[in-house]
């Protein structure tokens, strides 16, 4: 029997060729995105899964007044284990000292000359790292308790040194604690991808304990409780609450930092296995990914598969008719209707399968482009995840089960004598569920059309924005990170040689500049007016230092004041002057247009002697921060305003000046609009990818249309044939048999517009400028539906209205 029913399936798949390939097609799409789906989720939900002791470890938060954070300052760690019972190992991380630094090694056979790298993944790290984290080693020891040692991944030593053995070597570390050599004592395997702690180089931490390494970098000393710059992890001994030991850890900072105030907040301990992710969509603690994200796209998977299985099932009721007579007979020899049921879930399991096949080999062929528009490394490895086998198992089998048993049920329950006489059998409640899906499928390709216009406007928003400053055709030159002990005279030297090229219009160097990194140097908090109100030393502003050339290059006016002079920037931190934006003069108590004059103190008093209107220093992601700004002659980055023409050979002049005034530094450079564009680069993937997604929603929705548009035909062909009898034209006909499917349409404009609308509006209020959503926006999206509906019912409907109407009135 098993046999036959394969047998019936097979044969049945075979004899409507046309709708089985516009089946395997619809669902081949559908897996396919689905397949991509489970691959982001797979990825995203397996991170820090390798570590051995991942149950028991844990990072440290601080909970204050202004959020949850991340980073704690340097003496929580030895606080929690010299108090705190049930606490095996407690280590800091560092990963912000040391991006961009310099590593420079003197290979065996060279002459003296030191080869350099530019490194971003250079970390301190406390010892009994690997005592907590599951990082295996190739070889040497895995501590870190002496100064001045380092252990690097396999990778970094093939990097180095090839095939040579690199333990013992001395690389040296170039960054703004000067140059300190490093012996290395250990070689690590190559931190897995899914891991949110990744280093190629760990450098003992120890190190800067001592105050001759720092460089006279003070901020940086490990007693100090001033500076948040480290992330803290925690090994806790089994069975032990964590939530007590949080409680505890508080209580003894409270009573160790002399300057404890209860605006700092509290002590909270977050799962390792929660730090990518989060627990749940309302979970508030800090994280590397983003749960709604990943859902998103796992729901968009399952959507895009959904409406292939819809798809499915028109194109399976629309063919029934064909098939009514076999049906009826089979009914009337005996067959059961489970076993019609049993039938149809068999062709269903057989399209889904071959389906499933092509998919994989769309699957292999876009993945790249799959994997540019996610910015993953994704690979159909991540699906073998014990935390997606479920809905590896669940969805499908479902999915197949449902769309077949449920077209086997509606041709099972007819009965037997009105199908062999090749009655239509269709009941009312059969053709409204019909209608009801291909509705689904409208207000899907609405809501999608519209969504992606919104995205891209928003998108286009956000870089044609006025920024409050002028950054085209600016060159941002990077500093040297091997640093000298005439390096300000070198900076003078530098910047003086620049401005001798004639092709160099202005040049500026800072410490920060719009747009790259944290795009400022520090912030502080404690900051007041002369006579501040209660809760003003809990405010916190952003600090730069720039010379007296940057408002002037970036085209920043002024409000109030004057801006730096040259001697002024000389004396930098030596010195009483500071200039403030307008947020920051406000946030201060101050009017911006009288501020010139005033003073606000920290550990001392400086004067405001101009005050700039405000810009977007970052990403307009963000409101305007309150800045201050610090005369100095910084080295860190060099902006240069080049004359238009010949590109080529005025870089070539400016690396060479560059290379003659910091031997051994690389020389980066970087367009500063390109650079500050790519802060936008999520908004441009999901742009693309909502784009991507509505063209595949559009044209799986087609394929659905051609199968309701031929069930209707079908249906109506005798009615045809009489209206065609008695005179009617090829047009009346086609505007007969579409204007049902313009009435679905209209009533998925209706749904699809209020869903579309609060959906994008809860997208835009992560923006903190943002634009207004337009009504147009959604008319658009209807007529484009509109006319795509038109477009694929019009081929089916001038084929059944020019048919030879005597043909269609001898169906029986």
């Amino acid at each position: 029997m098993l046999y036959f029913h394969i047998k019936t399936a097979l044969r049945s798949i075979r004899r409507k060729k046309f709708f089985s390939i516009l089946n395997i097609s619809g669902l081949a799409i559908g897996w396919c995105i689905f397949i991509f789906s489970l691959e982001y989720f797979g990825f995203e939900n397996g991170f820090n899964n390798f570590h051995s002791q991942l149950t028991d470890i844990y990072r440290v938060n601080v909970a204050a007044a202004d959020g949850k954070s991340a980073i704690t300052v340097p003496t929580i760690a030895p606080m929690l284990t010299k108090n705190i019972a049930g606490i095996q190992y407690a280590v800091r991380i560092a990963d912000n000292f040391n991006n961009g630094a310099i590593v420079t090694i003197l290979p065996q056979e060279s002459a003296g000359k030191e080869i350099t790298f530019r490194e971003e993944n250079a970390v301190y790290a406390d010892d009994h790292f690997f005592d907590v984290f599951s990082f295996p080693l190739l070889e040497g020891s895995k501590s870190l308790d002496k100064p001045n040692t380092v252990i690097i991944t396999a990778a970094t030593s093939k990097k180095y040194f090839g095939k040579e053995n690199a333990m013992g070597r001395i690389i040296r570390l170039h960054n703004q604690f000067g140059s300190t050599p490093y012996e290395i004592t250990g070689i690590a395997y190559d931190v897995p991808v899914q891991s949110d702690v990744r280093f190629d180089f760990l450098f003992s931490l120890q190190t800067l304990a001592n105050p001759a390494n720092l460089n006279g970098e003070t901020w940086a000393q490990l007693d100090s409780w001033n500076v948040n710059a480290f992330n803290t992890f925690v090994l806790l001994d089994n069975n032990i609450d964590p939530q007590a030991i949080a409680a505890i850890a508080s209580s003894s900072m409270a009573k160790e930092n002399p300057a404890y105030k209860m605006e700092d907040g509290t002590l909270q301990l977050q799962p390792l296995n929660e730090i990518h992710l989060g627990k749940s969509l309302k979970d508030d603690n800090p994280t590397s990914g983003v749960l709604t994200t990943v859902y998103f796209i796992l729901g968009l998977g399952m959507l895009l598969l959904l409406i292939a299985w819809i798809n499915y099932i028109n194109f399976s009721t629309a063919f029934a008719l064909s098939q009514a007579k076999d049906i009826g007979i089979h009914r009337m020899i005996g067959s059961e209707r489970k076993q019609i049921v049993f039938r149809y879930v068999l062709e269903s399991i057989f399209l889904n399968v071959g389906a499933f096949l092509i998919a994989l080999l769309l699957a292999a062929v876009l993945q790249p482009l799959f994997n540019y528009a996610t910015d993953k490394p994704l690979s159909l490895g991540f699906i073998n995840n014990p935390s997606i086998w479920w809905l590896c198992i669940t969805i499908p089998v479902l999915g197949i089960l449902l769309s077949g048993g449920y077209v086997g049920w509606i041709l099972s329950r007819f009965k037997p004598i009105s199908m062999v006489k090749l009655n239509s059998g269709s009941s009312d409640s059969g053709t409204y569920l019909r209608k009801g899906l291909v509705t689904f499928q409208f207000v899907t390709s609405i809501v999608f059309i519209s969504s992606t216009i919104i995205a891209f406007q928003q998108l286009n928003f956000m870089k044609q924005y006025n920024l409050g400053m002028n950054i085209d055709k600016l060159l941002v030159v990077n500093g040297p990170s091997i640093k000298q002990e005439d390096e300000k005279d070198k900076a003078s030297v530098f910047i003086n040689q620049l401005a001798m090229l004639p092709f160099i219009e202005k040049s500026s160097c800072t410490g920060s500049v719009p747009g790259i990194g944290y795009a400022h140097n520090f912030s502080l908090n404690e900051v007041t007016s002369l006579h501040p109100l209660k809760g003003d030393e809990n405010k916190t502003y952003d600090f730069s230092l720039v010379d007296e050339n940057y408002f002037n290059v970036y085209q920043i006016p002024l409000v109030s004041g004057r801006s730096f002079t040259s001697a002024e920037a000389d004396k930098a931190f030596n010195g009483d002057k500071i200039m403030v934006n307008e947020t920051a003069a406000k946030e201060l108590g101050f009017n911006p247009l009288q501020t010139t004059g005033e003073y606000v103190k920290w550990n001392t008093q400086w004067e405001i002697v101009g005050v700039v209107k405000d810009y977007h220093h970052r990403s307009i992601k963000e409101r305007v921060e309150p800045i201050i700004y610090i005369p100095q002659h910084n080295n860190q980055y060099f902006t240069l305003q080049f004359t238009d023409g010949d590109f080529g050979r005025k870089m070539a002049a400016v690396r060479q000046i560059y290379e003659a005034s910091y031997p051994g530094n690389p020389f980066e450079f970087h367009f500063l609009k390109e650079t500050y564009d790519q802060q936008y680069a999520d908004q441009q993937r999901t742009g693309t990818i909502a784009m991507s997604l509505s063209c595949l929603v559009i044209m799986i929705s087609c394929l659905g249309l051609i199968g309701l548009s031929v069930f209707t035909s079908r249906r109506r062909t005798k009615e045809i044939g009489v209206r065609k009898v008695l005179g009617a034209s090829v047009t009346s006909i086609v505007n007969l048999l579409s204007k049902e499917f313009l009435l679905l349409v209209f009533i998925a404009f209706v749904i699809a517009t209020p869903l579309a609308w609060w959906t994008m509006n809860k997208w835009l209020e992560d923006f903190a400028y943002r634009i207004t959503i337009n009504w147009w926006v959604f008319v658009l999206a209807g007529c484009s539906a509109l006319i795509i509906t038109l477009l694929t019912v019009s081929i089916q409907s001038v084929k059944s209205a020019i048919a030879n109407p005597v043909k269609s009135l001898r169906t029986e």
